[in-house]
């Protein structure tokens, strides 16, 4: 028993420096960065809607707001991107709100993980649902895997979404239902 606590705790102590190694830095500080706003379609075409500049604090946080933004009677998804010049920095995919409506979003290191993943899948399927998202959301939780294990998940977002279509379809439903 002696010799198991000590086993026990440096695999926590190897766990945490590894998970804490892994997160990601904070936006640059203080500086003034680009957010532009996508409309996205559900075959994965992006058409540039808004651009706006806004600084992040002392903190890397940043605050931003779009005067219109696309309703889902236009387009069924935003694409969010925090942009330093043409190297994006962080990213969000989230539905369109309904006509007149508005839509709250945060851009964070999971939801650009999660964006990463859901475009690499609508390159593979043609096509982007709320399925895909639920799929993306559902397998993307945390910010400490790498970009490139992000995109590779995109073929597990499809085959997850085209599984649960298999399910609707056996109760009648279409995936458009």
């Amino acid at each position: 028993m002696s010799r198991i606590i000590p086993l026990i705790v440096g695999a926590v102590l190897f766990c945490f420096s590894a998970v804490s190694y892994a997160l990601p830095d904070h936006l640059p500080l203080s500086k003034d960065l680009t957010v532009r706003l996508s409309a996205l379609s559900a075959q994965g075409e992006l058409q540039t809607v808004a651009e706006v500049v806004a600084r992040t604090d002392a903190l890397g946080k940043i605050a931003f707001d779009f005067p219109t933004v696309p309703s889902s009677a236009t387009t069924p998804f935003l694409h969010i991107r925090i942009m330093d010049g043409e190297n994006v920095l962080r990213q969000a995919i989230v539905p369109s709100p309904q006509p007149g409506g508005t839509v709250d979003a945060g851009v964070s290191e999971v939801t650009d993980l999660q964006a990463r993943a859901l475009l690499k899948a609508t390159a593979l399927s043609g096509r982007l649902t709320p399925v895909h998202m639920l799929v993306a959301h559902t397998l993307l939780r945390t910010p400490t895997i790498s970009t490139t294990d992000a995109e590779a998940i995109g073929s597990a977002i499809v085959a997850g979404a085209d599984a649960l279509f298999a399910v609707l379809a056996t109760d009648g439903l279409s995936s458009d239902q």
